[in-house]
């Protein structure tokens, strides 16, 4: 299953970085891949992130919130009705997979013993537990609710210089889901919840998490095989 998740990952790094660079966007600035892997190792190692850069994990929020909308599905389909399970599956998965123990405790009360946690409240809390406490205020455009989805397209820390590896990025969300899904994916794959893990994620981002065009083809391409049928047929106008 390690395997497994490195290529998924590494797929994804590829069409993150293939898109990023149809823009214009040196993936430099978007992915700092040498930091990135010290901090995964040091989460293999000791079981968590280094305090300064675990302001980097704050678009879980969005990977969980986007993709329970899936802001690229068409309204009322099944497949809409998909991702919406998958992200619940995403947040039951958060006590034991989120790389911060005081966000695993936190979540893990949040969600208590409902069978469909409330995916707003799970959201915000995985930014509440993170060492810069975040909120819809800490950023020039949040994802609230559905209809946010065309103006944070592009969100942006309002004080960037709290993150560590994603400090600088041109695109702080990318860089943040890239973080993150690395550093759950290690401790998925020690729990031996790396096929739960990768089942959950991989049509959040299909469904629009990434809220890129570009990227969710690409990545839909690549991983056509694991997608449902009605993941290709149930889309809606992309941004």
């Amino acid at each position: 299953m390690a395997v497994v998740l490195l290529l998924l990952f590494q797929l994804l790094h590829l069409v993150l970085s293939v898109s990023a660079t149809n823009a214009g966007t040196s993936t430099s600035n978007v992915l700092a891949n040498r930091h990135l892997r010290a901090v995964a190792t040091k989460l293999a190692n000791h079981g968590e992130p280094l305090s300064e850069r675990a302001n980097d994990l704050w678009a879980l929020h969005d990977l969980l919130l986007i993709g329970y909308h899936g802001v690229f599905l068409a309204p009322h389909s099944p497949a809409k009705r998909e991702v919406r399970d998958h992200a619940t599956s995403l947040a039951k998965l958060l006590p034991s997979v989120h790389p911060l123990k005081q966000c695993r405790n936190v979540i893990a009360q949040v969600i208590g013993k409902s069978e469909k946690p409330n995916i707003s409240a799970v959201a915000e809390t995985a930014w509440a537990c993170l060492p810069a406490k975040f909120s819809a205020a800490d950023f020039d455009q949040a994802f609230l609710k559905e209809t946010d989805a065309a103006a944070a397209k592009m969100p942006h820390p309002k004080e960037p210089e709290i993150l560590g590896t994603c400090k600088g990025s041109g695109w702080p969300r990318t860089c943040s889901y890239w973080v993150a899904l690395h550093l759950m994916a290690f401790r998925a794959d020690a729990l031996q919840l790396g096929a739960q893990f990768v089942h959950a994620v991989v049509p959040l981002l299909a469904g629009g998490a990434l809220v890129c065009n570009g990227c969710t083809q690409h990545l839909m391409a690549l991983h056509k095989p694991v997608l449902s049928e009605s993941m290709w047929r149930d889309r809606s106008n992309e941004l």
